[in-house]
């Protein structure tokens, strides 16, 4: 898989983990994604930021996640609005 298709699932992979959860301020994908195995789908690892608190994740392109452990609950009224995302190349952007 080419480094553009890899970011592109990344930046999939976010917006679709941060439309399933509120709260996440920050995404951090810490090596490039692929597939585990004869047809696995397409899965990256990042760091989740949600609270305060740093969350080890495997991220898809579509919602179905894994995360170390549970996730807070974060309010409607203390959710940010933007989240920082960074790729695996050190790239980053803010997602709103």
């Amino acid at each position: 898989m080419n480094k553009a298709t890899n970011l592109a699932n990344q930046r999939k992979a976010a917006v679709a983990f941060i439309g399933d959860k509120r709260g996440v301020q920050e995404i951090a994908f810490t090596r490039e994604g692929g597939r585990s195995g004869f047809g696995a789908p397409w899965a990256v690892n990042a760091v989740i930021t949600m609270g305060g608190h740093e969350y080890q994740a495997i991220l898809g392109v579509t919602s179905g996640s894994g995360v170390s452990e549970p996730l807070p609950i974060i309010g409607v009224e203390d959710a940010p609005t933007a989240v920082s995302v960074t790729y695996s190349d050190g790239s980053s952007e803010v997602i709103e």
